[in-house]
């Protein structure tokens, strides 16, 4: 385009078909419009053009390029945008982006569709949304069949590839002659790998880089009462399809309530307040039927004082009748990612098609409690559980001093909860420190507070990441926001490169952040935490020992044994159920409290552990659980 053509086009002022923004800052008002040509008749936007009509340019470098391009990566489907950049004088140009009308309408930019209405752009209506959307192809999409944007193998979780492949094998629903060493022939029997090209479906599945992929992404709430103006504990989670449903499962059993009975028998059978096959069934619909064209959305889960929400992106198929659905009656399957979905089924993560709703009804009747109540609003699909017995907190107003608050991390049977000042939990750190603020962004990640992660630093300061977050028993994602945040503050600085380097503490903390020396603990707390950096040494040692070669022969029993029981479990959770069994060969008088403070996670999570291990009958518990000791009923 010439410059007098572009001036041309904008003396004819805005209308139907142009728009003028005075620069790129103006982007997402400018995609928004893009998305609304491309619903309608085609479309201009021009930056560089003030309000009045002036042709004046602006400074044009490669950042300004590639924040436009990430900008254009929220329109979906994706489409092909032509950008011209024209010169005005000698150091600022305009920037003119067209588009024609699209081919697979309706498009949405960041999870939301528009059009054009005379000179402006609106939201468009859900029915006329709909209508679009039903003209294009129906309810199923084929974006999990299409090609990823720069997707390699190093992008993939290869070991979780193989661990499906295995699975699927197992379970009767892959060739056994699959070669479990060839990674690349596993995707293509998974169909997830076409011509060369690596498809979408398998970026969901097995991704471990999220830059092109926003859709992965799951956010997690705990509220106090029965609305969202107050949180007590907050996350946000990229990862594929099973380190999601992990995150949102420890997430589930964290904060809701567990009750114990004894029925005559030694042990105490603890049960969950809601029935977690259902809460499974429930999540897993949320990640295998989510919309993934809509980049800018997320499945989240919420839970407030009286139900637990479970939402995703997306809507119903428009062949299936609500009242089927809400009945838990079997239904034809008709999964909106049929890549995505057949990978879950082969992997027994999903055990038969249109069954979903029929299993969540059954657990919800075996538990005595009501089934959710499923709704959808055009654009996402809500299942809604009510809690049996709502959480009562006493002294709510105690939530407005940060400072003295303790995180809350063990939600026991459903009591009035005690004023938090004096609760303790049995994490690897046990007072609450920087970022653990229960209103806001500073709230700590995992349980796991900085001054563990200082603790860490101090032990050994060449660790990486993933080795901080092996150690600390927590995800590499928590670790990554537990260093942000020290850097932030000044705590601390990263000394050289990504492998030569180290990490070095400064000895400097924001004083509006940092905590007095004498923060007021009992005696009883200060012995609590030397005895947790005695285990953070520990486990240290642990973590330089020798002991790899037997951690990998557990490991491996164990992974056949949950296969065998049906129960397949994430490599981190075999792992921690490896350490557990090696700590109980060395010392069968360890507790559930001393192996939670050993690998510094909640006393809830070594809970679930032990009961699998149980339940695959690998531990049994012999007396009490003070007083008494495991066996060991297999052989390594």
């Amino acid at each position: 385009m010439t410059i007098e053509e572009l001036r041309k086009l904008i003396a004819a002022g805005e209308g139907g078909m142009v728009e003028v923004k005075e620069t790129t800052g103006q982007r997402v008002e400018a995609c928004r419009t893009l998305c609304a040509f491309l619903n309608g008749n085609g479309g201009t936007v021009v930056f560089g053009v003030t309000r009045n009509g002036k042709l004046t340019g602006q400074l044009v470098s490669d950042e300004t390029k590639q924040n436009l391009a990430r900008a254009f990566l929220d329109l979906e489907p994706g489409t092909e945008i032509g950008v011209e950049y024209v010169d005005i004088n000698a150091t600022h140009k305009a920037i003119v982006c067209t588009v024609e009308q699209g081919a697979r309408r309706p498009y949405v930019y960041d999870g939301r569709p528009y059009k054009r209405v005379e000179s402006s752009t609106v939201k468009m209506p859900q029915e006329e949304y709909e209508a679009l959307l039903s003209a294009r192809k129906g309810f199923v999409s084929d974006w999990d069949f299409s090609p990823g944007r720069d997707l390699t193998m190093e992008d993939l979780d290869t070991e979780e590839v193989v661990r499906t492949a295995r699975i699927a094998v197992a379970a009767g629903r892959l060739d056994p002659s699959a070669d479990l060493s060839d990674v690349p022939s596993l995707l293509r029997k998974l169909h997830l790998m076409k011509g060369g090209r690596l498809l979408n479906g398998a970026a969901v599945l097995f991704g471990k880089d999220f830059t092109f992929y926003p859709q992965c992404h799951m956010k997690l709430a705990w509220f106090r009462g029965t609305t969202k103006m107050e949180f007590l504990d907050t996350g946000s989670v990229h990862g594929n399809v099973f380190g999601l449903f992990d995150a949102a499962m420890t997430f589930l059993f964290k904060h809701l309530n567990m009750s114990a009975t004894t029925s005559g028998k030694m042990e105490r059978d603890e049960k969950l307040e809601l029935p977690p096959d259902a809460l499974r069934e429930a999540v897993i619909n949320a990640l295998a039927h989510r919309s993934y064209t809509q980049s800018g959305g997320a499945v989240t889960i919420a839970v407030y004082d009286d139900r637990v929400e479970i939402t995703n992106p997306g809507m119903f198929p428009p062949e299936i009748d609500m009242a089927t659905v809400m009945d838990g009656n079997e239904h034809e399957s008709l999964p909106r990612n049929e890549r995505i979905a057949d990978v879950l089924y082969m992997r027994k993560t999903i055990e038969a098609w249109g069954r979903g709703m029929r299993l969540i009804h059954h657990s919800c009747a075996d538990a005595g409690v009501p089934p959710p109540v499923f709704t959808c609003d055009g654009h996402f699909v809500k299942a809604t559980f009510a809690r049996p017995s709502p959480t009562i907190h006493k002294n709510p107003t105690i939530q407005k001093n940060p400072t003295i608050q303790k995180a809350p991390t063990i939600q026991k049977a459903p009591t009035i909860q005690k004023a938090p000042t004096i609760q303790k939990t049995p994490t690897i750190q046990k007072t609450p420190t920087e970022g653990e603020s229960q209103k806001g962004r500073g709230k700590a990640f995992e349980g796991v507070t900085t001054e563990a992660v200082i603790d860490v630093i101090r032990a050994k300061n060449t660790l990486s990441m993933k080795e901080m977050a092996s150690i600390l028993g927590m995800s590499e994602v928590g670790i990554k926001y537990q260093i942000t945040l020290l850097s932030r503050r000044g705590r601390i600085r990263r000394v050289g490169g990504r492998k030569n380097g180290h990490w070095e503490e400064t000895g400097y903390a924001s004083p509006q952040l940092s905590e007095s020396v004498d923060s007021g603990r009992t005696k009883e707390e200060d012995e609590d935490e030397t005895s947790n950096k005695t285990a953070l040494k520990t486990a240290l040692t642990l973590h330089e020992g020798t002991d790899t070669e037997e951690i990998e022969t557990i490991k491996t029993a164990l992974t056949t044994a949950l296969i065998t029981a049906l129960m397949p479990k994430t490599d981190k959770v075999v792992v921690r159920m490896a350490k557990i069994v090696q700590l109980v060969l060395r010392d069968k008088s360890e507790t559930a409290l001393s192996l939670a403070r050993f690998l510094g996670v909640s006393l809830r999570t070594i809970g679930v552990d032990l009961a699998l291990l149980k339940k695959i009958r690998v531990l049994n518990r012999i007396g009490p659980d003070n007083g008494g000791e495991w066996a060991v009923l297999r052989k390594w």
